[in-house]
């Protein structure tokens, strides 16, 4: 468990240093996440890391986002930390 909180920290932290990198260049947040604007190396930071989480719920490649979304929002429904 520790190797896949090691990955899924790296690739959140990926994420946060992309966005600042835009950040700092003048983008808002709101420019960021247009979805017909996200700038590509944001959006392939996000796919590392989406990758990375849905391999922490399961071994074999998600057929849809819908069926991670499900599988997630099951995990969290039932986990004793809500």
């Amino acid at each position: 468990m520790d190797y896949e909180n090691a990955q899924v920290e790296s690739c959140a932290q990926g994420v946060l240093e992309v966005r600042q990198g835009y950040l700092y260049d003048g983008c808002t947040l709101a420019d960021l996440y247009d979805p017909l604007y996200m700038p590509a190396p944001l959006l392939k930071a996000y796919q590392a890391l989406d990758r990375v989480v849905d391999r922490c719920y399961r071994c074999a490649k998600f057929t849809s986002e819908r069926e991670g979304w499900n599988i997630s929002s099951n995990n969290m429904n039932n986990s004793p930390h809500r």
